[in-house]
C-alpha cells in the first residue's frame, strides 16, 4: 500500500539518479558556534548513489526557489548523470549563504564544514 514503485520517485536508489536529500545540511549550523544561515537562504543536497558509491552536493538558494518542483526542476535538466544538478538562483558557493561571528574559530569552523559538504 502506497510508497513507491521500483523505478519512479526521487526515493534513494542505487542506480546513480540524482535525489534531493531528506536530510537538513543547515541543522548542522546549530552545533557549530560562531556560524548561521543567512536570512531568506536555505541549504539543499542532491545525492546520488551508485552499488559502488555516491557523490553528492550542496547548494545555498533563496528561499523562494527552494521549492520542490524547482528543485526537481534542476534533476530533469542535469541529464548526464555525472553532472550534478545546479538549481535555478544558487548561490555561487554554498559558503555565499553562511555567515560567521568574525572570530579566529569561526574561520576555522567554516573551512571544515566547506571541507565536509
Amino acid at each position: 500500500m502506497g510508497g513507491f514503485g521500483d523505478d519512479e520517485g526521487a526515493a534513494p536508489n542505487a542506480e546513480g539518479r540524482w535525489f534531493i536529500s531528506t536530510v537538513d545540511p543547515a541543522a548542522a549550523l546549530s552545533k557549530l558556534p560562531g556560524l548561521l544561515l543567512k536570512d531568506k537562504v536555505r541549504l539543499v543536497t542532491y545525492l546520488q548513489r551508485q552499488s559502488i558509491g555516491g557523490m553528492g552536493v550542496t547548494w545555498a538558494l533563496p528561499e523562494l526557489m527552494s521549492t520542490t518542483a524547482e528543485l526537481e526542476t534542476a534533476i530533469e535538466s542535469a541529464g548526464e548523470r555525472a553532472i550534478p544538478p545546479h538549481p535555478k538562483g544558487a548561490l555561487g558557493n554554498v559558503m555565499d549563504g553562511i555567515t560567521g561571528d568574525r572570530t579566529p574559530a569561526s574561520y576555522l569552523t567554516a573551512s571544515i564544514l566547506l571541507r565536509e559538504f
